[in-house]
């Protein structure tokens, strides 16, 4: 793919840009903790029932940067453009992991997870085709102007990447840090209805009036 559009552009080497391109692994393939399945970069939503009506909501993600494969001319090699999963939004289509299945034991399992769970899963895989847009950073604009850099690879910041599946009435995962915090989900009602919705393959966020709290996970010796 190498269509791409800039929204707006300076000579400090900022750019407000839309690009397409194709999800490589800078490094080495990572593999999902739920699936196994290979990919650059992974995202996971974990509701864990703690009580008959309470779940801790985890978001997890992959630490390991990944980058965009971005061909600006035909003519020229291609560029990877670095993306931060932590300040990355991401839309995607979730694979659902049912409480029991073998990707929500793998789960409870990596990362030590006592109560029964339910997973969602999103995966970027090697060569996949994506739009990513946000404020690009490059080290070559700086390098020809004034202040000179030492080069490296660009860099998109305050990213959101798209991908063929995603959807976009859905609300981004969130960058979460394992063990610093989890939502606590009440609303006994919303939380039964949720369960139903659940049982005949559908997911719902259920999120209490007055916004999650934050609650930390006991820390035994």
């Amino acid at each position: 793919m190498t269509d791409s559009k800039a929204l707006t552009t300076g000579s400090e080497g900022l750019a407000l840009s839309s690009l397409r391109g194709n999800a490589v692994a800078p490094h080495e393939i990572l593999t999902s903790p739920a699936s196994g399945s290979p990919c650059v970069h992974w995202r996971l939503r974990v509701f864990e029932t703690v009580a008959a009506r309470m779940e801790l909501v985890h978001e997890m993600i992959a630490p390991e940067p990944f980058a965009v494969e971005w061909r600006p001319d035909p003519l020229l090699p291609p560029r990877r453009i670095r993306v931060t999963g932590e300040n990355t939004r991401l839309e995607a289509q979730p694979i659902f992991h049912r409480p029991g299945s073998p990707g929500a034991l793998a789960v409870a399992r990596h990362f030590e997870l006592d109560g029964r769970i339910r997973v969602e899963e999103v995966l970027v895989r090697s060569g996949e085709p994506l739009v990513a847009e946000g404020v690009l950073i490059d080290p070559e604009v700086f390098a020809a102007g004034p202040y000179r850099g030492g080069g490296g690879d660009a860099e998109l910041a305050e990213a959101t990447i798209r991908l063929p599946t995603g959807l976009s009435i859905r609300p981004a995962l969130l960058p979460w840090a394992l063990g610093a915090a989890a939502a606590l989900l009440g609303l006994a009602g919303a939380t039964t209805a949720a369960s139903k919705l659940w049982k005949l393959g559908f997911s719902v966020d259920v999120q209490a009036e007055i916004g999650p709290q934050k609650v930390r996970r006991p820390l035994f010796p």
